[in-house]
C-alpha cells in the first residue's frame, strides 16, 4: 500500500469531530521503541524490530493546491530473540483507521495530540486522488 502524506497541514490541526462523519474500520494501540539499535515494537507478547525498506523515490505532487507527498515504501518486521536494549525512550499510539470511498484514513494520536495522518491505499487506483482532496479540504 501506498500512503499519501500532506505537507499543508499540521496533525496538530485535526480534530476528533472530524472523524464523526468517516465510518471507522479499525482501532488499536502501538507501542514502539526507540533506541540506539534501532526501533522495536512489541506484538502478541513477541519483540520485533522495524527496519523501513526504502528502495523506491518518494514523489512529490500538487494536488488542487496541496502538497501531496507518495511514498510507496514500506517497513518489515523481524522477530527478535533478545531482549530489548536497556537505554530507550517509549512511544504509545493510538492508531484509527476510516473508510474514504477509494483509500483508508489513519490517524495515529499520542496522549491528546494527533501526530500523524496520512491516506492508504493502491497508488493504481485513479479515483484516489478525489479522496486526498475531499479529506483535505475538509480541513480548509
Amino acid at each position: 500500500m501506498t500512503r499519501f502524506y500532506t505537507t499543508t497541514f499540521h496533525p496538530r490541526s485535526l480534530s476528533s469531530d472530524l472523524f464523526e462523519k468517516y465510518k471507522k474500520v479499525a482501532s488499536y494501540k502501538e507501542t514502539q521503541f526507540y533506541t540506539q539499535q534501532g526501533v522495536f515494537k512489541v506484538d502478541k507478547g513477541k519483540l520485533y524490530k522495524i527496519i523501513e525498506k526504502i528502495d523506491k523515490p518518494i514523489i512529490e505532487h500538487n494536488m488542487d493546491g496541496f502538497t501531496i507527498i507518495e511514498d510507496s515504501n514500506g517497513y518489515e518486521v523481524i522477530p527478535v530473540t533478545s531482549q530489548l536494549p536497556c537505554d530507550y525512550f517509549v512511544k504509545r499510539n493510538d492508531v484509527a483507521k476510516y473508510e474514504l470511498d477509494n483509500s483508508t484514513l489513519v490517524v495515529v494520536k499520542t496522549g491528546e495530540y494527533f501526530t500523524d495522518f496520512y491516506i492508504e491505499g493502491d497508488q493504481d487506483n485513479k479515483h484516489i486522488s478525489q479522496d486526498i482532496v475531499s479529506f483535505l479540504s475538509t480541513l480548509n
